[in-house]
């Protein structure tokens, strides 16, 4: 079973992903925090990330983009899907290439559950050479 990290400032959202991916055969942790995601961030084999998190902290650990450099640069190998609201330009969200790829959020949960399962297995065919 595949563990999924989900890091969201929105908790109505975060539940509705956590139900939906443990249905599907996912074990799921959702985060608000960003500190405690970063701390326990290896601990998953891919991580969903919001793209604007809400400020928590004068840590400055609350940037998306700082999230997923740190990520990157700890865990070279964990998939990093960020999810994005509709009004952010994705234009912008492309200058980010340690994100594996990016979906906005409302296009449904099928398509973030298919692209879940799709980062997976490239993630275990180059982890096994069969890629």
């Amino acid at each position: 079973m595949y563990k999924i990290a989900l890091l969201d400032d929105d908790q109505i959202w975060n539940g509705a992903v956590t139900r939906f991916l443990t249905k599907h055969g996912f074990e799921v942790q959702a985060f608000t925090d960003t500190a405690a995601f970063l701390s326990q961030a290896s601990n998953y084999d891919i991580a969903l990330i919001d793209f604007y998190l809400t400020p928590t902290s004068k840590a400055n650990l609350d940037n998306g983009y700082v999230v997923i450099r740190r990520l990157k640069q700890t865990l070279k190998h964990c998939p990093i899907l960020v999810l994005v609201s509709a009004f952010v330009d994705m234009e912008s969200a492309r200058l980010f290439p340690e994100a594996d790829f990016f979906l906005v959020k409302d296009i449904g949960l099928d398509v973030i559950l298919q692209r879940t399962r799709e980062l997976l297995e490239h993630r275990y065919a180059e982890a096994t050479g069969t890629a």
